[in-house]
């Protein structure tokens, strides 16, 4: 199983490389615009002069001053603001990334490598994640089945497969039409709910 959950782990990485790639050009050039706007609305805003606006004069000598002490602060909740506002942009583009790199379609020459290098466990689960088979297989349908081996999902359906064997054979008719199983008469041994 080792071996098929590394192959299974190559073979997504090699496929989500590019857009793995992608994203991380996205993210640095996202976070160095953004460094470069905060720095620039800050500088701007530490530079303004209120004294120099005559419409402020309207307001007292008091709203001059006050405005003037409360500058450093007024743009850095600016910033902040603009900060919130670019994560939330930020995270909601690499959420529909993620969401599409997990839809991209497997190719058939990787597919068939796979298929050829899997043991018959990781195929069965492959198939068990597999749920349509009218669609190709996705790179989201790799992961989940690499997930599910991780988790146990071969040992599992041995032991579903065992008790759908267990139950066939008692509900098979007896091999010998002349004896009677000891279970064939109707009759139950009572329990607590009927």
């Amino acid at each position: 199983m080792k071996e098929d959950t590394r192959l299974l782990g190559n073979t997504i990485l090699r496929l989500a490389l590019p857009r793995i790639a992608m994203r991380l050009s996205i993210i640095v050039t996202a976070v160095l615009l953004w460094y470069w706007l905060i720095g620039l609305v800050y500088r701007s805003g530490m530079s303004l002069n209120y004294k120099s606006y005559k419409e402020l004069e309207a307001f007292g000598p008091h709203a001059v001053e006050l405005l003037t002490s409360m500058n450093k602060y007024i743009w850095i909740t600016a910033n902040v603001v603009i900060t919130l506002i670019a994560l939330s942009m930020l995270r909601g583009w690499f959420v529909k990334s993620l969401a599409r790199g997990k839809s991209s379609i497997v190719p058939l020459r990787t597919f068939r490598s796979l298929c050829s290098s899997l043991h018959p466990e990781a195929l069965e689960v492959l198939r068990w994640v597999w749920k349509d088979p009218q669609t190709p297989v996705t790179i989201g349908i790799l992961q989940t089945t690499l997930k599910q081996i991780l988790s146990g999902r071969v040992r599992k359906m041995a032991l579903a497969k065992a008790q759908r064997e267990e139950l066939e054979q008692s509900i098979k008719p007896p091999a010998n039409p002349g004896v009677v199983h000891p279970d064939s008469s109707g009759f139950r041994e009572p329990t607590l709910m009927a």
